[in-house]
């Protein structure tokens, strides 16, 4: 973003940043299991299953990116 001013975060900004996005990947993980466990045989015989699984991966993913990203931060703030 161009023209905004870097915003500097505090340590404690980010360490409750990494908390909220370790709920955020407990929450995916937690709704993909439930659409495939009460979505019943449609998912299952649909191929459904894979593709909520591979989403929930993803998303899981991205999230495990930014946590990573945040702690190097924190590294860099304390050094």
């Amino acid at each position: 973003m161009r023209g905004v001013a870097k915003a500097r975060a505090t340590r404690s900004q980010i360490v409750s940043a990494i908390q909220v996005l370790e709920q955020l990947s407990c929450r995916i993980d937690d709704e993909a299991e439930d659409a495939i466990r009460y979505g019943g045989k449609w998912y299952l015989e649909g191929g459904r299953a894979d593709w909520i699984t591979s989403q929930a991966v993803q998303r899981m993913q991205a999230v495990d990116t930014v946590i990573r990203e945040l702690k190097q931060w924190t590294f860099a703030i304390e050094n």
